[in-house]
């Protein structure tokens, strides 16, 4: 058997004899030895010698989490002095590519988090995660509206706020580079108190919708699409849509159905809008087609309000014919609205349409533009003609 002597001896011999072999490293094996480890541990190297004492800031990768903290000193916020050193941080250091900062159970200043952004983005930070979990002076916020959004470099957006009730995104698309593939921004909404979407973007921007049922009323306008990539815009588009299948009020732009025009091979994969009681479209520009697959898919609507302007139904005279009626047309819509009426054929053939095959329709509601003054008497006879006596037209 060894003795004890013999023991301590062979302790001592299996560290180094005793030397400090790590610190002998070339500096880049140490940073890759550092890079593994939690940021915590990382910065406790440094008191472990006077070599260690800064080499931590010199990684490039951060990860600093800060939880409640009991404080006897009501002026001193630890949240503050995090936010303080990383900042101080970012001042020594010029080699920074990736940096999250995770608070909970904390109240964050927004002029604070706000400062640190730009301090970021000066010093050229590749990739930024800040998760704040209580925003000083909204620690219950209901409402949130972002305007004039870039998204230029950003790649994620993740939206989870259980108080929110109504989120309104307005993006600037003229800053989003459709040549390059890997610009593209992806918007993850989980919020599952959501009540009311209202999204004006582009389809270079995708939206994952992952707790969706809650939302009441949406609107939506994808416009300014990329010529080269009308398929990917299209399929955004679909898959946008497919998550609202819970609202019961929506309203979509000119360009959004431009977009699923793009998509007519797959917008029969759309979800039945079982709930949509009230729909609004701003038809400007899209095929009959996919106005009606819209349709089809509402068996429960009451109201349809069409915004139809100056441009015509595409091959309307020759479609409309041809289409199956839509379930609600036969037994759930019962207020039907054209704004911005100019009198056009196409829309009067599909105000024909409507009034022909909505055998439940209570009141029609047109409001006509100032261009069609001189023959309104005529167009109203003609309407007239063909409108059932248990449903009122009113003309604006």
């Amino acid at each position: 058997m060894s003795s004890a002597p013999d023991l301590q001896n062979l302790k001592v011999h299996n560290v180094g004899d005793g030397k400090d072999m790590i610190s002998d490293l070339h500096g880049d094996i140490l940073h890759y030895i550092l890079s593994l480890l939690p940021t915590k541990d990382v910065i406790r190297t440094s008191v472990l010698a006077t070599k260690w004492r800064y080499l931590w800031t010199n990684l490039s990768v951060f990860d600093f989490e800060i939880g409640y903290v009991v404080s006897y000193d009501s002026k001193s916020k630890p949240v503050d002095y995090l936010f303080d050193q990383v900042d101080k941080l970012l001042h020594k250091s010029n080699c920074v590519e990736r940096l999250c900062i995770s608070t909970q159970r904390v109240f964050v200043g927004v002029g604070k988090v706000s400062t640190f952004i730009s301090s970021v983005v000066k010093h050229k930070v590749q990739d930024l995660k800040i998760s704040v979990e209580y925003l000083e002076g909204c620690p219950v916020l209901q409402e949130l509206t972002l305007d004039n959004c870039y998204w230029m470099n950003i790649r994620d957006i993740h939206f989870a706020i259980s108080t929110l009730r109504k989120l309104t995104i307005y993006s600037d698309h003229c800053y989003l580079d459709y040549n390059n593939h890997s610009d593209k921004c992806t918007i993850t909404i989980d919020v599952e108190n959501l009540l009311s979407l209202c999204c004006t973007s582009n389809p270079e921007v995708e939206f994952f919708l992952v707790k969706p049922t809650s939302i009441v009323d949406a609107y939506i306008h994808l416009g300014c699409f990329n010529p080269k990539e009308t398929q990917v815009s299209g399929q955004r588009a679909i898959e946008l849509l497919s998550g609202l299948s819970s609202v019961k009020s929506l309203k979509l732009s000119e360009d959004f159905l431009q977009c699923l025009k793009f998509s007519e091979d797959t917008i029969q994969l759309l979800p039945s809008f079982q709930n949509l009681t009230l729909l609004f479209l701003r038809a400007n520009t899209f095929t009959s087609e996919v106005v009606m697959d819209i349709l089809l898919k509402t068996p429960n609507l009451k109201a349809l309000h069409f915004h139809v302007g100056s441009v015509s139904f595409i091959h309307l005279e020759d479609d409309w014919p041809l289409l199956s009626v839509p379930c609600c047309f036969k037994y759930s819509l019962k207020s039907f609205c054209v704004s911005d009426f100019r009198g056009l054929e196409q829309h009067i053939q599909f105000i024909n349409f409507v009034l022909k095959n909505a055998k439940v329709l209570e009141e029609i509601r047109i409001v006509c533009s100032s261009d069609i003054t001189t023959y309104l008497d005529n167009i109203r006879s003609q309407l007239q003609a063909v409108c059932p006596e248990s449903c009122l037209m009113t003309f604006q």
